[in-house]
């Protein structure tokens, strides 16, 4: 257990079972375990700033009778403020592991290893940034940053920031009608500093709270399969390795609050599946091993997702699908005992270029996805004390 002064408590802990007796060579592992991420001190107590930021009102253009497809943008005065109720962000995490060698089974398969795993990643109550559309797309369909709270104003009693000038002339449900004297509407958040206020005249929006909430959900799902076999060939042994990742699921809120989840597997910089194959043969002092890393494609955009031709707030993919790619790396070495190992090499042997980033995130290539070195040679001796 933690304690800060300014967020309360949080607990974690671990929890694990190895388990090797279910049949001759197999080895069971299981994990379960909790965590937590405490607000960062600018989240808290950073700067209050003020910006026009450009979004939309679909709850205005329902009023006037426009599809949300035909909704204008617009700029919304916005009082950016940081929130001293944040509480810490929570996760769960389980992992499964089933391992097995083969050789146990047949001694023509020993050398053969193979391990299986899955895991499943939750976090909840996420510190998430709630920007003006994200307060927008609440107001208008519903989520969990706003509340059914309002409360009515008079001219006075709104400054010409959004912030608070004065007392409110009366309070209600979403829906209700302004009293005499009130000039505007302010839908109140699930934290002070999130908020709408609209006009009791024509309901259209004139500011907005943003700030930080716990209000974000992610999870991750998928699974991992990792296969090795060695064995005696000719004068030396031949290893073959590959290790295989797959992410299922990457579920993340349409907006910030929705209840609405989006899959981001197969969306820009986010491949569903790679690999890396490492094959290699060692004799007496002398070993060769070739390499292939392997990364797969997704979409290269995204659109606004619609249903009934209205938007729901959430996207789907969209544009061209990005290349699959592969680079291949080879490797000559001698051990010489006290006087060291020599490497021979080179990286990228094909001198394949990083692939572009059309979503313009990351300059032009995904350098976090793919290596921008190009193809490198080396000679390396490392000498060990």
């Amino acid at each position: 257990t933690d304690d800060y002064s300014d967020v309360g408590s949080s607990e974690s802990f671990k929890f694990g079972v190895l388990w090797d007796g279910f049949l001759t060579g197999t080895t069971m592992k299981a994990n379960f375990g909790e965590g937590f991420r405490a607000p960062s001190m600018d989240t808290l107590y950073g700067v209050t700033t003020f910006s026009a930021n450009t979004a939309y009102d679909y709850k205005a253009c329902a009023a006037a009778g426009l599809a949300t497809t035909e909704c204008a943008s617009k700029q919304i005065s916005t009082l950016i403020v940081a929130n001293s109720q944040l509480g810490a962000e929570e996760s769960e995490g389980l992992t499964f592991s089933v391992a097995h060698d083969f050789g146990s089974w047949n001694d023509r398969l020993e050398g053969l290893n193979v391990r299986f795993d899955y895991y499943n990643i939750k976090i909840s109550d996420a510190i998430v940034s709630a920007g003006t559309q994200d307060v927008m797309w609440t107001d208008f369909i519903g989520g969990a940053l706003l509340t059914n709270n309002v409360q009515f104003f008079d001219a006075a009693g709104v400054a010409g920031d959004g912030s608070a000038a004065g007392a409110p002339v009366g309070s209600g449900s979403v829906g209700d009608a302004c009293p005499a004297g009130a000039t505007y509407v302010k839908r109140l958040g699930e934290q002070d500093s999130i908020y709408t206020i609209r006009s009791c005249a024509n309901g259209r929006i004139d500011y907005v709270g943003a700030s930080y909430a716990n209000a974000g959900s992610v999870e991750v799902k998928g699974w991992d399969l990792f296969v090795n076999y060695t064995r005696d060939l000719g004068p030396g042994v031949f290893d073959v390795s590959f290790d295989y990742s797959n992410m299922t699921d990457y579920d993340t809120d349409a907006y910030t609050g929705s209840s609405r989840t989006v899959n981001n597997i197969g969306f820009d910089g986010v491949p569903e599946n790679r690999w890396n194959l490492n094959v290699g043969y060692e004799w007496g002092r002398f070993g060769v091993i070739v390499t292939n890393r392997y990364i797969g494609d997704y979409r290269q955009s995204s659109a606004p997702e619609s249903v009934g031709g209205e938007l729901t707030g959430g996207l789907v993919k969209a544009g061209n699908t990005q290349d699959e790619y592969d680079t291949y790396d080879i490797q000559a070495y001698a051990d010489f005992d006290q006087w060291g190992v020599v490497s021979l090499g080179m990286i990228n042997v094909s001198d394949e270029d990083p692939l572009t980033d059309n979503g313009g995130q990351n300059y032009d290539a995904y350098t976090g996805l793919y290596d921008n070195r190009g193809k490198i040679s080396y000679l390396k001796w490392k000498i060990s004390f």
